[in-house]
């Protein structure tokens, strides 16, 4: 397929949120196409020596209601990827994570969003801190494999990269087992 950006414009910035037209070259001529950039950033999957998971339940602007994620936040300029997730980890459930898995990247809108989500495998977790106090953060929670498949049935949880990373974690548990 031919795709090739002729020129950028950008309508919008807000922080490291901005919103892009790009003038493209297709296979059938030129075409603007609308891109929103959010920035890359980092979720972990924590989970206990007893097994259980650790999730954060957050008011989610975007989806106008609370729903159970894990810890994630985006990266800081010239922030290293696996420091992102210890302390995003640290600052939203007072955790320090032991042992960290890289387990994949997300995009969860690739035909407009740019930016991608790092998700990494916590275990050996110590209980440092209380969580903290932040205006969208409503509470931590431990949840066992299956209270965590329940939510997801339920809608509990809806975001898709806290889905994919969940099942992601299930797998390298399992093999971790073997």
């Amino acid at each position: 397929m031919e795709f090739s950006v002729e020129s950028r414009e950008r309508l919008i910035q807000r922080g490291r949120v901005y919103l892009d037209v790009l003038h493209a070259r297709t296979e059938d001529g030129m075409g603007d196409f609308i891109v929103v950039s959010i920035g890359s950033g980092v979720g972990v999957v924590p989970v206990t020596n007893d097994g259980r998971f650790l999730m954060v339940r957050e008011y989610r602007i975007g989806a106008g209601e609370e729903q159970w994620n894990w810890p994630a936040g985006g990266l800081e300029v010239g922030e290293d990827v696996e420091q992102c997730a210890r302390r995003e980890l640290m600052e939203e459930t007072g955790y320090q994570a032991g042992e960290l898995t890289y387990i994949g990247r997300f995009n969860s809108a690739p035909s407009y969003l740019e930016g991608a989500l790092h998700y990494y495998l916590s275990t050996d977790l110590t209980k440092i801190n209380s969580m903290r106090d932040e205006p969208l953060l409503v509470e931590a929670g431990l949840f066992t494999k299956e209270e965590v498949k329940k939510l997801i049935a339920n809608g509990g949880i809806k975001h898709t990269g806290t889905i994919a990373a969940f099942f992601l974690a299930l797998e390298h548990l399992a093999s971790a087992n073997e």
